[in-house]
């Protein structure tokens, strides 16, 4: 069940993207939005560090809470046009403190939505932004790197499955959307040889009979690479389904709060072809 929707704003011209996902998935879902607008704020502010006289540094932090006001009073505006419930949460932050709101913003609510960390004028600290949320929330994160567009939502969504921990994660945070789904297709790519036949089957009828008691028909695909990467294989797969959404599980591990992603999460968030729900 979906009923708090979070999405990441910055006061960009790029905010009109997460925002109109989010204000679908809201309305499909009869859910709350709130818009966490964090004003990052300049470096001379908080180093400490700094050849600027304090007034200097009072105008440049005098102006850029100004400037965030007027992004925070634009963003309130278009929120009265979202047609659900929706509130602005405004922040002017350090930039070493966006891991901690972001993280807990996002452990408290149904569904965090972000702009694709690898999409075009993304300012580079959201990729910090994009780890904070996948790693330190446990909560289902949506990334979008294009405007949603007038189609229908849903009419098809491609789930990756490798049986781990990490894709039943995001399995179970997607399942909203695939409860909503015209199609869902799993797709497991095969890159070393193909496994026991028999085993393949329990494998596949455990899931489709998992997912049919939550109302979920599903369409299990096993792909061989035949010396593609997997993530090729499931672009192709993701195209060939002509999916509006797709799923999978996040792989990383931390080193001093710098996170080492796995070769297809980091290859997906660099571009995903579609929007892309991530959980670890």
């Amino acid at each position: 069940m979906i009923k708090d929707v979070v999405a990441l704003v910055d006061g960009s011209a790029g905010d009109g993207v997460p925002l109109e996902h989010a204000e679908r998935i809201a309305r499909l879902f009869e859910a709350n939005l709130t818009a966490l607008y964090l004003n990052v704020l300049p470096d001379v502010l908080i180093s400490g560090q700094s050849t600027l006289s304090p007034i200097a540094i009072d105008q440049v932090m005098a102006t850029s809470k100004r400037v965030g006001a007027a992004a925070a009073t634009r963003l309130s505006a278009r929120l009265q046009g979202a047609g659900v419930p929706a509130e602005l949460r405004h922040i002017d932050t350090a930039d070493s403190e966006l891991w901690n709101f972001v993280s807990n913003a996002s452990r408290a609510a149904d569904l965090f939505v972000a702009r694709h960390p690898g999409a075009g004028g993304v300012r580079p600290q959201w990729r910090l932004v994009a780890e904070a949320a996948l790693f330190g929330s446990a909560r289902g994160i949506y990334f979008a790197e294009c405007p949603s567009g007038p189609e229908p939502m849903l009419r098809s969504v491609v789930v990756a499955w490798d049986s781990s921990h990490s894709a039943s994660r995001a399995l179970t945070e997607a399942m909203p959307f695939l409860q909503k789904a015209q199609r869902t297709l799993i797709v497991t790519v095969d890159e070393a040889g193909t496994p026991e036949q028999g085993e393949m089957r329990l494998q596949d009828s455990d899931l489709a009979r998992h997912l049919a008691r939550l109302g979920v028909t599903t369409t299990h695909r096993r792909v061989k690479a035949r010396g593609r990467s997997v993530s090729e294989v499931l672009v192709q797969e993701i195209a060939s389904a002509n999916a509006d959404l797709f799923v999978m599980g996040a792989y990383g591990h931390s080193r001093v709060r710098e996170w080492i992603f796995g070769g297809v999460t980091r290859d997906f968030l660099t571009h995903s072809p579609v929007p892309v729900l991530m959980a670890r």
